[in-house]
């Protein structure tokens, strides 16, 4: 039976395909945490960065003291960093009745305010892109770039760096030894901010960190986020599927091997939960109950396993007078083992091919649930899914313009997965139904 199924499902080139895509993707959300370590830090400083972009490979802040261990000089004798001196200076700038309002660093009103070239949008979603260097006057209107009324206020970083320092700390066995600044040395401990590294050399080889799908508004890996919340959203499709499978087999053999009034009573039950919006239920769930992934996993699949039942229940239907349980019965054998042994097993095509259409409609709703912000959350933060990689490129997409790629990136990677179990499941379909196996040869 296996070898004629696979012989049969291979004849679909875009099933395989498909099976090919769903592979590579698990494999890939499998082995997340050693190929794509979750970015933890947040580098607000750094920003957006577009695809196969490179910055310095540095945390936010780097102590180095002499005879000090530190995690940047391991492996290596000499370390360079590259600074910019200076200090940034934040200038709040405000919508008031369709003028503009602009209050220093230390909150007095300004006339009017210069923004060089290369200065800073600083909002809600930490740094939103590169500013259109002009002049601002209070009172007059407020450029697009700046303010928007949707959100009336924004911060312009200023840089007020007009050197660059040269700092070496010379490293022993990962301890350092010296530290000197501009070749003058300096003995005590000293704190270099991640912001003002311009650049890093190990031995004089540049260590940067590479984005092959860019970094998002916080500086954090696009590449490794994808994978992380594909493990979320594949597993609760996964599970979820599972837990809808077990509830409407279970369900729709009972209902149908019993028949009269039992059968009657669990359809009418059935017909009740259909006519709810599953939508309306797993919101209540979620709302009333923890938000967490148990919760997630019961909520969804407790509103998945009522067409599975049905399916279930019509098979179960045409078996019942079959020969074979006529003769389980004559036997003596207890209804739970014809159920399992005889009824359950000559069922598991159809809800083969229903339980591989299931897990991308369980995605997808996983997805939806988390674009509307009622995801899965852990110690009361939300857990990064495609649906909340989508819906946060969408809340960057108004104030960072061609930054496409923010919502590009969670969108595909999700259509794809989708399109490819969708395949799975055609494929499945027509290799099970022996009429359309006949057609595809």
């Amino acid at each position: 039976m296996n070898g004629t199924l696979w012989s049969h499902f291979r004849r679909d080139r875009w099933a395989v395909g498909g099976l090919a895509v769903v592979v590579v993707v698990v494999a890939l959300c499998v082995l997340a945490p050693w190929i794509a370590p979750p970015p933890e830090e947040l580098r607000p400083w750094l920003g957006a960065r577009p695809p196969l972009s490179r910055d310095p490979a540095v945390a936010l802040v780097n102590r180095f003291a002499p005879g000090e261990a530190t995690a940047l000089a391991a492996g290596c004798r000499q370390l360079e960093l590259t600074l910019s001196a200076g200090a940034d200076r934040l200038y709040r700038c405000a919508l008031r009745r369709g003028s503009l309002e602009i209050r220093g660093p230390d909150a007095r009103l300004l006339d009017s305010l210069t923004v060089p070239l290369g200065a800073v949008v600083v909002g809600p979603l930490g740094v939103e892109g590169a500013a259109v260097a002009g002049e601002l006057r209070a009172g007059g209107a407020a450029p697009r770039w700046l303010v928007d009324p949707a959100r009336p206020v924004r911060y312009l970083r200023l840089s007020e760096a007009t050197a660059v320092q040269l700092w070496s700390i010379d490293c022993n066995d990962g301890r350092v030894s010296a530290i000197r600044c501009d070749g003058v040395p300096v003995d005590h401990e000293v704190e270099l901010r991640g912001e003002r590294v311009l650049a890093l050399r190990a031995d004089g080889r540049e260590r940067n960190a590479f984005h092959l799908l860019g970094t998002d508004q916080q500086g954090r890996d696009l590449w490794s986020r994808t994978l992380h919340g594909g493990r979320l959203s594949l597993l609760v499709g996964l599970v979820a599927t599972a837990v809808s499978l077990c509830i409407g087999v279970l369900y729709g053999a009972i209902a149908g091997y019993r028949g009269g009034r039992t059968d009657a009573v669990m359809v009418a039950g059935i017909n009740i939960l259909d006519a709810v919006p599953f939508l309306f239920l797993v919101i209540l769930l979620m709302t009333a109950l923890d938000r967490s992934l148990i919760i997630f996993f019961a909520a969804l699949g407790a509103v998945q396993w009522l067409t599975t039942a049905r399916i279930v229940r019509a098979q179960v239907l045409s078996l019942a007078a079959g020969d074979f349980v006529l003769a389980a019965r004559s036997a003596g054998l207890p209804p739970w083992r014809i159920i399992t042994r005889h009824l359950v097993p000559n069922c598991l095509g159809p809800v083969l091919v229903f339980a591989a259409l299931t897990v991308p409609a369980v995605i997808l709703e996983e997805s939806f649930l988390s674009f509307i912000g009622l995801g899965v959350q852990q110690d009361g933060r939300p857990l990064d899914s495609w649906g909340s990689l989508v819906a946060q490129g969408m809340a960057g997409l108004g104030s960072h313009g061609g930054q496409v790629w923010l919502l590009a990136v969670p969108a595909l990677a999700m259509t794809g997965t989708l399109l490819a179990l969708n395949l799975v499941g055609d494929g499945l379909r027509a290799a099970l139904d022996p009429r359309l196996a006949r057609m595809a040869r």
